[in-house]
């Protein structure tokens, strides 16, 4: 049985719009074909808590059904960071290719050392 998901993508450095469309599409693939996916616009935002130059973001979410776990979708979109050159250890708030973050995964509460 599929879950609903909501994923955020932001991106600051590079061609941030075509970073958003490769996440996008990677994210996509994890669904099974032919169900619920959604897109919101595309919008600018101004960094928070970043360095001084911090590039503005592009950023957006996405809605999917997803099969599988928690863990496994957070894998899964850690992979996707790091494939498009998210650097694995870096300052807190640097400026990125890709940033990913899953937002609610139906309406499971959980909070465990990986993930909150």
């Amino acid at each position: 049985m599929a879950s609903r998901v909501g994923i955020a993508l932001g991106s600051n450095l590079g061609d941030r719009l075509a970073n958003l469309r490769e996440a996008s599409q990677k994210i996509r693939a994890l669904s099974p074909v032919g169900v619920h996916y959604e897109q919101a616009p595309i919008y600018l935002s101004a960094p928070v808590e970043c360095e001084e130059d911090a590039p503005d973001f592009f950023n957006t979410t996405i809605e999917i059904d997803y099969v599988g776990s928690p863990h496994s979708l957070l894998e899964s979109t850690q992979a996707i960071e790091f494939a498009m050159g998210r650097a694995t250890v870096r300052p807190v708030n640097a400026p990125r290719v890709i940033d990913i973050d899953i937002l609610y995964f139906d309406e499971l509460v959980l909070r465990d050392d990986i993930l909150i």
